[in-house]
């Protein structure tokens, strides 16, 4: 992934399959008291090991219910010098924008 990319969600399934994507303005995870789910943008496929390999052609995002999720980690991008870059999605919306808030 490149340092313009969103913030990536490498996901490991119940059954022990990974699964990635960019998580970013689009996606979320739902939060009581609604169902468990969660969207992540654009669907990368990953290497036995949890590894981002290549973006899925066409994809337009990836559905998951949250009871086949095992565990999540989210990754910030790095920039060009491999710096951590820091992505705030906690922020309140400005006033006319739309919430880059997620919760769990």
């Amino acid at each position: 992934m490149s340092a313009t990319d969103c913030p990536s969600a490498s996901i490991l399934t119940t059954d022990g399959r990974w699964i990635g994507g960019f998580f970013g303005k689009g996606s979320f995870v739902s939060s009581y008291p609604e169902p468990r789910e969660m969207f992540v943008e654009g669907a990368w496929r990953m290497d036995d090991d949890g590894k981002f390999v290549a973006a899925q052609p066409n994809s337009v995002g990836l559905y998951l219910r949250c009871d086949d999720i095992r565990s999540v980690e989210f990754i910030s991008p790095q920039d060009s010098a491999g710096n951590t870059v820091t992505v705030d999605i906690t922020a309140p919306a400005q006033s006319g924008e739309a919430s880059d808030e997620h919760t769990t």
